[in-house]
């Protein structure tokens, strides 16, 4: 008896990065503290391929940047936003350098967009496009909770053990990494070039 193999092929998607020439050694523990988790694969809650990460070689973790997406305009403490964010009640929305506090984070069935309130700080009006941070606090200096220093390799299921890749070295789509602004990704090693083709 012998055995045929079968030759399979699957979407891989679109690519994310253009060239990858190093990669981290070993993996890194997925810090997923103020992220919701996967409980089973049926409700899989993932970190995309292209997520910015602070990777400490050292404790070897990884821990990921929250961005969102703004999907329609809002007000000054009102923004909508692409489902799909790690945002939690309670984080500090980052937006043209001032932090906010969240309050409510809610679904709108008519926009397909969540709804996110803040109760402490205030922004200039968003537009679609616009791309919100996790701040570390409330206030006009509205500086990152966290500096990335990598990309994630491939995107991985957050739950409890997780563990990731990060590229030390090597070239990514712009537009295809997570949302960013031009500062969340100012800091990226230059061995992290970034490419405007898509």
């Amino acid at each position: 008896m012998s055995l045929s193999p079968i030759r399979s092929t699957v979407n891989a998607g679109i690519a994310v990065f253009k060239k990858i020439l190093e990669v981290f050694d070993g993996g890194f523990s997925l810090t997923i503290t103020g992220f919701n988790t996967s409980s089973d694969w049926a409700s899989e809650i993932t970190l995309d391929e292209g997520s910015l990460l602070l990777i400490d070689e050292e404790a070897r973790t990884a821990t990921p940047v929250k961005t969102a997406l703004c999907g329609a305009t809002g007000t000054a403490t009102t923004v909508y936003v692409a489902s799909g964010h790690h945002f939690q009640v309670g984080n500090y929305l980052g937006y043209g350098g001032t932090g906010a506090r969240i309050s409510t984070i809610t679904a709108s069935a008519t926009l397909g967009l969540d709804v996110i309130v803040t109760s402490t700080g205030a922004f200039f009006i968003s537009s679609a496009g616009d791309v919100f941070w996790n701040a570390a606090a409330i206030g006009a200096t509205g500086t990152a909770l966290i500096t990335p220093n990598a990309l994630s390799l491939y995107p991985v299921k957050i739950e409890t053990g997780a563990t990731v890749a990060a590229v030390r070295r090597g070239t990514a789509y712009k537009k295809r990494i997570q949302n960013h602004t031009t500062a969340l990704v100012a800091d990226l090693p230059a061995t992290i070039q970034l490419s405007n083709s898509y």
